[in-house]
């Protein structure tokens, strides 16, 4: 093989940091609070997650992941006390949310 020509699966240097840059600078999630409706960064704010299960009905969790399936809306951690005093979930969610996810969302945040 001549000495000029590239191997097959080589990348040279300039393809590598092309390959580097482009996964540098991926943009980071905007999600709106279900309250306030202002935007700002996902990991800023409180995911609470609805699941479907398998007879059909919904469970809800706060999402301290925020990877878990299903449905999510998302709370500044401002404007809790508005979420529970307007059930905010409610309409995000267009369901009836229990009043444990409520408790548990105030728990969350005093931590």
């Amino acid at each position: 093989m001549p000495t000029n020509q590239k191997e097959p699966n080589h990348l040279d240097r300039n393809e590598a940091k092309r390959r580097d840059l482009a996964h540098a600078h991926k943009p980071q999630k905007e999600r709106i609070c279900c309250v306030c409706r202002a935007k700002d960064l996902a990991t800023t704010r409180i995911r609470i997650a609805r699941i479907k299960s398998a007879d059909g009905s919904y469970n809800y969790s706060i999402d301290k992941s925020g990877n878990a399936n299903g449905r999510g809306a998302y709370v500044c951690p401002t404007c809790i006390d508005q979420c529970i005093k307007k059930r905010a979930l409610n309409r995000t969610f267009k369901g009836n949310v229990p009043q444990e996810i409520y408790s548990e969302l105030l728990n969350f945040v005093k931590q």
